[in-house]
């Protein structure tokens, strides 16, 4: 017997930054409740889906089978990425448009309702070592969920949660978990007044440069 692993430290609030650079898009994406679930390779870190396999593992007969599974389905999983916090001044200038976007809030409880069947949540642990993986083969969506939420120590400032599709592509039906809009200290005036009309109820937000910190405009 082992001891199994729970997670009680749940967060209550997720956060997308999203830039806009293709406005339309991303007004549709709020008007329609959307989230893009991409493949791994679309991402920016040239490490994703890296990990080692030991001798002992390479050894063994069902190695070479398992390894094709896991790539492919490394390469099926749809996944969308989000953070802990919304005033990250490298997520702002790394993920929305150096401060030129939009960051939206989800409430966490309710995105986890408003997803398909399959979809899972796993918050991305940092190391400073390739990930191993061990003998057991047998359950190659958990490893492959398991490489795909390994990163370097480097991304720790981003505090990451990863959304698992069980498809790439759009995800529907996500905008009772919006709660609000926060837009970036540098928007453009016009694309603000897109964003606001694509609202609907949603609140959103202004937000500011307050020395080395971003914090919420006064309305």
């Amino acid at each position: 017997m082992a001891a199994t692993i729970e997670t009680y430290a749940l967060p209550t609030l997720l956060y997308r930054f999203r830039p806009l650079g293709d406005v339309a898009r991303e007004v549709s994406a709020l008007n329609n409740g959307q989230i893009w679930c991409g493949e791994y390779h679309q991402l920016n870190d040239a490490m994703e889906g890296l990990y080692e396999a030991g001798a002992s593992v390479r050894d063994q007969p069902a190695w070479r089978a398992a390894r094709d599974l896991i790539r492919y389905r490394k390469s099926s999983i749809g996944i969308a990425c989000f953070c802990e916090d919304w005033n990250n001044a490298l997520m702002w200038a790394h993920y929305a448009g150096s401060f030129t976007g939009i960051c939206i809030e989800y409430d966490f409880n309710e995105l986890r309702r408003s997803l398909p069947d399959q979809s899972a949540f796993a918050r991305v642990s940092y190391a400073d070592r390739l990930l191993q993986i061990g003998p057991d083969l047998g359950q190659v969506e958990t490893l492959a969920k398991w490489i795909l939420s390994t990163k370097h120590h480097s991304w720790a400032y981003e505090r990451e949660w990863r959304l698992f599709a069980p498809t790439q592509g759009l995800v529907h039906g996500v905008k009772p978990a919006i709660r609000r809009v926060i837009l970036g200290p540098r928007i453009e005036r016009g694309k603000a007044a897109q964003i606001r009309a694509a609202s609907g109820p949603h609140q959103v937000c202004e937000s500011r440069v307050e020395g080395y910190n971003i914090e919420l405009a006064l309305t």
